[in-house]
């Protein structure tokens, strides 16, 4: 994949248009496998404060839909969201922009590439984002999904660095 591929699969033309909650879902949702180099780039080039903003958002939107018996699911993910955003902070050196294309691209390797959840009902092995999905979707169809998240509970993303502000504001919020 090269960087036009790239910004094709988020529908922007430049960096400066990747400003929308649905660009962040599009790099952190596709199905093909994308280099950390390519998000590297991309990631230098970003608004870093926006980027931020948009995980949360994206993180805030997924725990809504993670189901009460799901508690060490959503533990998981906390862990994820955090692995990433303890690599924002306000003086960006390389270093810091190339753990936050890793912890990006480990999200998507654990999320998108590698399939973690089995559906207990058909043995078929599915993704994070699939299981997500079809749960979420289940909702308003009244389907059930039976699946086991065991191995999804280890997240091993590489880097996992929590910014001490970020300590202190959880404790207070």
């Amino acid at each position: 994949m090269n960087r036009d591929e790239l910004y094709q699969i988020l529908d922007i033309v430049a960096p400066e248009e990747f400003e929308y909650y649905e660009n962040l879902a599009a790099l952190l949702e596709a199905d093909e496998v994308i280099d950390v180099q390519l998000i590297l780039e991309l990631v230098k080039e970003l608004d870093m404060e926006s980027l931020a903003d948009m995980f949360d958002s994206y993180f805030e939107e997924w725990n809504k839909s993670i189901p009460d018996e799901l508690a060490e699911f959503y533990v998981t993910v906390d862990t994820a969201k955090r692995s990433i955003m303890g690599n924002f902070n306000d003086g960006m050196t390389d270093e810091d922009y190339s753990n936050l294309a890793s912890a990006i691209y480990d999200f998507r390797r654990w999320y998108v590439i590698t399939p973690h959840v089995i559906d207990n009902d058909t043995g078929v092995e599915i993704n994070v984002r699939d299981a997500r999905y079809n749960i979420s979707a289940s909702r308003y169809t009244g389907e059930t999904c039976n699946y086991s998240f065991d191995d999804a509970y280890e997240y091993t993303g590489d880097s996992y660095s929590v910014r001490l502000s970020d300590i202190i504001g959880a404790e207070y919020n």
